[in-house]
């Protein structure tokens, strides 16, 4: 065998087996892709089933807000760039986070406990208690 023929076998090894790695590759981007839009699209249905929970003054508080977003986003779909994916998935978070502060229930006020008395006073108190003060 000679050397032409020992590089030729190696370039063709070395050649298959890059190939086979960058099919491989597409499809790990395929997977993770197809994955990506089944979670993004589940979080879009918990979305709207949260809206349907909500109270005519809930919604009025957040639709124009959030139809506003939506409306405005500049995407093209059909060129599958980044950039769209992460104006999405940003206004997604912001809905999300806003969904969940919707979700708590109203905050109930705290009892008003008064403050103990100034030291002073707590030092007449004790006198009056027979107690010193640490």
């Amino acid at each position: 065998m000679t050397m032409e023929n020992g590089n030729r076998r190696n370039r063709e090894e070395m050649l298959a087996e890059m190939v086979a790695e960058f099919r491989h590759l597409r499809n790990i981007i395929r997977e993770v892709g197809e994955a990506l839009i089944i979670r993004k699209e589940s979080e879009v249905e918990a979305l709207v089933e949260m809206l349907e929970t909500l109270s005519v003054a809930e919604l009025r508080a957040v639709s124009p807000e959030w139809l506003r977003r939506i409306k405005q986003l500049k995407v093209k779909p059909a060129k599958g760039r980044m950039k769209d994916l992460k104006q999405i998935v940003h206004i997604m978070e912001e809905f999300q986070e806003k969904a969940e502060e919707l979700r708590e229930p109203p905050r109930q006020r705290r009892k008003v406990t008064k403050n103990p008395p100034p030291a002073r006073h707590a030092r007449k108190l004790d006198r009056l208690a027979g107690e010193p003060l640490p």
